[in-house]
């Protein structure tokens, strides 16, 4: 049994449904708010994770592009490559769809300059995925020359 205050009718007692009301709404926004930042965050750290993938993937290219002898860097103008997953295994990303070759990662070499018998290729290593923002690309460019024994 509620025991009344002087100062209140018999009535009102208690909270009032329109109180409860504006308190439910108050929590299920708040509610709405955090789980729109945290789906938010989730998706800017997997969209940073697949930029780093492409990245990394790119920078290990241009390491692959050192190793090979001179004379063949035009022959892997065109051709495509995978970007491996965190865990070392392929498909980290997927390619765009129409993608002819099926592989996101791509080389294109191109004469930057040629004198006195010298050359010297721009080599672009471009990755274009669909992941979480969509379409993304990214693009790392560097001039390479033979090497001076």
């Amino acid at each position: 049994m509620l025991v009344n205050s002087p100062n209140q009718r018999a009535g009102e007692a208690g909270t009032s449904l329109i109180d409860l009301m504006f308190a439910a709404a108050a929590i299920v926004t708040m509610l709405l708010a955090v789980s729109t930042a945290v789906t938010s965050q989730s998706r800017t750290r997997r969209l940073a994770d697949e930029r780093n993938l492409a990245m990394v993937a790119c920078r290990n290219a241009i390491e692959e592009i050192r190793n090979q002898p001179f004379t063949t860097l035009l022959a892997l103008h065109g051709t495509g490559f995978d970007i491996p997953g965190t865990n070392g295994g392929p498909g980290g990303l997927r390619p765009v769809p129409g993608d002819a070759d099926g592989l996101p990662g791509q080389f294109s070499v191109v004469v930057d300059q040629a004198a006195a018998g010298e050359t010297l290729y721009r080599v672009t290593i471009s990755v274009d995925w669909t992941g979480v923002g969509g379409r993304q690309h990214f693009e790392l460019l560097t001039l390479v020359a033979n090497r001076k024994g």
